[in-house]
C-alpha cells in the first residue's frame, strides 16, 4: 500500500469509496466473516473519508 502510494497510483477516495462498496456488495452472506468483515471494510472506508481531508466537499460525492 505504502509502495503504491509512493508510486502516485492511488484512487482518490472517490474511487477507493466504490471500489469498497462493490467489494462489499459481492460478500458472502452465508459466510460466518460475514458481519466482521462488513464492519472492517466500513471502517476502511471511514477511515477513507476522514483521510480526504476537512472541507472535501466532494469526498464521496460521486457516490450519491
Amino acid at each position: 500500500m505504502v509502495e503504491l502510494s509512493n508510486a502516485g497510483g492511488s484512487p482518490s477516495a472517490d474511487e477507493a469509496l466504490v471500489v469498497l462498496a462493490a467489494v462489499i456488495d459481492r460478500l458472502d452472506t452465508s459466510s460466518a466473516t460475514y458481519e466482521a468483515d462488513i464492519e472492517a471494510l466500513i471502517g476502511v472506508g471511514s477511515a477513507v473519508w476522514t483521510l480526504s481531508g476537512p472541507g472535501n466537499e466532494h469526498a464521496g460525492s460521486s457516490l450519491r
